[in-house]
Parts: structure tokens; C-alpha cells; sequence
């Protein structure tokens, strides 16, 4: 996270640095009127002197880069410097029990705002030095109080063809979109403008290897309506990370934690606009690695999360998990026929620990069949998810 006091000096520095430079541009001009003055002409004199005058223009580039970028630290500082002071007294408050859940969701959305801070100076320094970089994805969470149909709107007019076309013909709104993938909530209603009303109940799904490619898109909705159907809520595709493209690459933890900053931004958005539904984040295979993640790190606007079909999990047990909201839980799913279990042992699992276990604390989901991609269309599994969704 951005530290004040590093920011400021960094900033000063580059004040001085822009000074300096400019003194040169100053040299440069003097040097160019004096050479002038002395007498020297000709073709090759002439351009000698066009060419110091180009250096002199030349430095003026990086001399107003660096004050550009003075301003962005110098604002991103600001704005830190706030919230390390809204940090150290909430930190430092006598907080009632019963407050307490509502205590921890405050200081997890300040860290949010730390992150968000983050991303934003970074992307700034970026783009002022004009530097080639991926792009990310338009957040959600950069967005507040916009609405959400305007949103879709935007994002859907820069998708491919086949996303456009699945989601203009199941009612989908998209929430975020860019090069890795979009996040599109389906099975709300809509009303005249085309906004969601407000549901009963949201649940995140979270993917895992492979899932970001576009033409497994078609796939995750399918889930998702089969999910919606049995909730009778709202179910939300989440494509707001980059997953492994592949099983090898899905032995990193490199994208689940860069993805669980991101799905914790994205609940916390998902909570300001339907501060009323139940909401209930499901991690599928990697895609529980990164919900595990964010639960862990940062803590999720959740009432439930299911840890299903999944390699492991960083953390221990329950107990290391966050989640807000009333009466969280959480819950894991596995099938007697799915192969990653291999990937987990009583006393180790490929990504830290087997949320299986007694150990580990988590509820059981009973009676799931079927193989790793079977899960969303299992009778118990979504039955489970149905009870979630509705506070059971």
C-alpha cells in the first residue's frame, strides 16, 4: 500500500529534478543567443542552432512529465495521509461487541479504498509517462452511484459479437468488461430504463483455470441460469481477474493474488448497490484459491461463501477467513468423483490447506455426485446454494 510521507518526498524530488532540467532549457536558450550573437552564419551554422533549439524544446518534455507526476503523488499522498488518519482512529477505538462485525466491515473498506488508491496512482504515473502497459479492467467500484444500465451499456458497446449476443439474449446487464473478460449479473429484473430492482439475493461465481477465455463464456452462463433458476435470485459471472490459462499455469497462486484484491473491490461495490440481498460468493476450482484469497486478506461483503471443487486454500482454517454480513458461513463442496481431490491431503493441499477437513472447520455440503465441471447442475449442490441464497 502507498505510505504519505514516501509519496510527498517522492514529489519533492521530482519538483527539484523539473527545476533542473528547466535550468538546462534556460542554459540551452542562452547558449544558442550567444553563439548567434557572435557572428556565426551559414547553412551549417543555421542548423546547428535549429538543432540546440530542438534539445531546448526536447527537454521541456520530461521537465513537464515530472511535474505532471509531482501533482499525481503529491494528490495520491493527500488522500493517504486521510485515510492512515481515519485508520488510526478507528484502530484505536473501544468498539462494543455487537458492534464489532460492523467495526471489522469499516476498517475492510478502508483498505479497499487504500487498494483503489493504489491502482489509480499507479495508472496515473502510467499513463502521464506513457508507458505500455496491460489494461485493466473498468471496475465496478470505480463507479458509484452511476447507474448500473448505463454501465452496461458503456461496456457492452466495446464487446465481442458472441458476448454481445448471449447477453442481449438472456437479459444480462454487464457490471465490468475489458480484455480479460466481463462480469455480467443475470437473472435480475429489470425495470422500464433496463436497471436491475433490487433482488432478494446475489451470488458471485467465481471460475478457476481456462475461464477467462471468450468462448467459455457461453458455458458460465449456462451455470449461472441453472444457479439463478434455483435461487431465484440474481447470479453475477465474475470475469474480473486473469485465471490461469491453463492447468500448468494453475499451479501459481501468482493470479489469485492479484484476483482477490479485485473480488473483494467488487463485493464491497456489489454491497453498496444491494445493501438489502443476501449475497453468496461461490469459488470453483482456482476460482476458490482467489475467493479464499480475498476472504483471508481482505474479508468479503458476504453472507456465505462455498469453497467448491477446490485445490486448497491458503488459509488454516475458518477462523482465518472474513466474511460480513449476518450469520456468515462458510461451506465446502466436493464430489466423491471429482479429481482435484488428489490434489489434497489430510495434511497438505497443492495450494496451501484442504478446507475438507475437520481441521479446517467448514460445513459439508452432503450428497453432491458427478465430476469437476458437474457441480451446477447437481441436485444437492444447488439445493444448497437455493438455502444460501434464501438465509437457510
Amino acid at each position: 500500500m502507498l505510505v504519505a510521507a514516501e509519496l510527498t518526498a517522492s514529489a519533492a524530488s521530482l519538483r527539484r529534478a523539473s527545476v533542473t532540467v528547466r535550468s538546462r532549457i534556460d542554459d540551452t536558450a542562452h547558449t544558442r543567443s550567444s553563439i548567434s550573437s557572435a557572428g556565426l552564419a551559414g547553412e551549417s551554422a543555421d542548423a546547428g542552432l535549429d538543432m540546440l533549439a530542438s534539445l531546448g524544446r526536447a527537454l521541456g518534455i520530461p521537465a513537464d512529465t515530472m511535474d505532471e507526476l509531482a501533482d499525481i503523488l503529491e494528490e495520491a499522498g493527500a488522500a493517504q495521509k486521510v485515510l492512515d488518519y481515519a485508520r488510526e482512529a478507528l484502530t484505536s477505538m473501544l468498539v462494543p461487541p455487537g458492534l464489532r462485525p460492523a467495526h471489522q466491515a469499516v476498517l475492510a473498506t478502508l483498505s479497499m479504498m487504500e487498494h483503489q488508491l493504489d491502482q489509480a496512482c499507479a495508472a496515473a504515473v502510467a499513463n502521464a509517462c506513457r508507458l505500455e502497459h496491460e489494461q485493466d479492467l473498468d471496475r465496478l467500484v470505480f463507479h458509484p452511484g452511476e447507474p448500473l444500465a448505463q454501465i452496461s451499456a458503456d461496456r457492452l458497446g466495446s464487446a465481442p459479437a458472441g458476448v454481445r449476443g448471449i447477453v442481449d439474449k438472456h437479459g444480462g446487464v454487464v457490471l465490468e468488461g475489458g480484455p480479460d473478460g466481463y462480469t455480467v449479473m443475470f437473472g435480475a429484473e429489470l425495470d422500464a430504463s433496463g436497471e436491475p430492482i433490487p433482488p432478494q439475493s446475489v451470488t458471485t461465481m467465481v471460475s478457476g483455470v481456462g475461464s477467462g477465455h471468450p468462448e467459455k463464456f457461453a458455458g458460465a452462463v449456462k451455470e449461472a441460469q441453472s444457479v439463478a433458476s434455483a435461487t431465484g435470485g440474481a447470479v453475477i459471472v465474475w470475469q474480473g481477474y486473469s485465471p490461469p490459462p491453463n492447468v500448468p499455469a494453475g499451479m501459481s497462486r501468482h493470479s489469485a493474488a492479484a484476483g482477490a484484491d479485485d473480488l473483494a473491490a467488487f463485493q464491497m461495490a456489489l454491497d453498496e448497490r444491494f445493501p438489502d440481498a443476501r449475497k453468496v460468493v461461490v469459488g470453483h476450482s482456482y476460482g476458490s484459491v482467489v475467493a479464499a484469497r480475498a476472504a483471508e486478506e481482505h474479508g468479503l461483503f458476504a453472507d456465505r461463501l462455498f469453497l467448491v471443487g477446490s485445490p486448497g486454500v491458503s488459509a488454516a482454517q475458518v477462523s482465518d477467513l472474513k466474511l460480513f454480513g449476518e450469520d456468515p458461513k462458510v461451506s465446502v463442496a466436493d464430489s466423491p468423483g471429482d479429481p482435484i481431490r488428489l490434489l489434497r491431503s489430510p495434511l497438505a493441499a497443492l495450494h496451501g490447506h484442504d478446507p475438507a477437513t475437520g481441521k479446517f472447520g467448514a460445513e459439508r455440503v452432503p450428497g453432491i455426485r458427478g465430476g469437476h465441471t458437474d457441480y451446477f447442475s447437481d441436485e444437492a449442490m444447488l439445493r444448497a446454494l437455493s438455502e444460501a441464497a434464501r438465509g437457510r
